[in-house]
């Protein structure tokens, strides 16, 4: 475990599933961070957490004083078959009471350092371009922007265009 300031990194439990959905949730309804319309069922979830995220995927979490996730960062599969394998991409959430702590920063270089130790060779972060925090975080931990799609996503209402952000290892 590592501290930030009144927040402590740890992995990822089944109990946190409920705190990340609240997380989610929020962002589903009114950020661009995801492009999923509906928030998933708590049910829906805990199988997203106990089969996408484990020892070749770890997923962080920033807790605070009380132990309630607060923030979390997790690399996944990036594609299914073989040859991707040494790919993963990483995925970034802050509970909004919580920006501009320094979480993001400290999450990310968290999971950026297993991915490293587990072997890892390169992270995709895809990101909404108009989300100008998470391209400069991103940037900061030298992502490069290697692909700009115009209007790859639609949310509401409107076409977003969608930066894919790489790290090699």
């Amino acid at each position: 475990m590592t501290s930030i300031g009144e927040y402590t990194l740890r992995p990822a439990q089944e109990t946190d599933v409920p705190a990340l959905l609240d997380i989610y949730d929020y962002e589903v309804k009114n950020g661009v961070a995801t492009f999923d319309y509906e928030t998933p069922s708590l049910e829906e979830r805990i199988q997203w957490f106990r089969t996408e995220f484990g020892p070749t995927y770890p997923l962080t979490v920033a807790a605070d004083k009380n132990d309630l996730a607060v923030g979390y960062c997790g690399i996944q599969r990036f594609n299914s078959k073989k040859g991707y394998d040494r790919t993963v991409v990483i995925t970034l959430y802050i509970h909004r009471d919580h920006f501009r702590k320094g979480l993001g920063m400290a999450l990310s270089k968290d999971v950026i350092a297993k991915a490293r130790e587990l072997g890892h060779r390169n992270i995709i972060a895809m990101i909404a371009a108009e989300n100008k925090s998470s391209m400069t975080l991103f940037e900061r931990l030298g992502f490069k922007t290697n692909g700009l799609f115009p209007a790859l996503g639609f949310k509401f209402g409107r076409d977003l265009d969608v930066a894919y952000s790489q790290l090699t290892l």
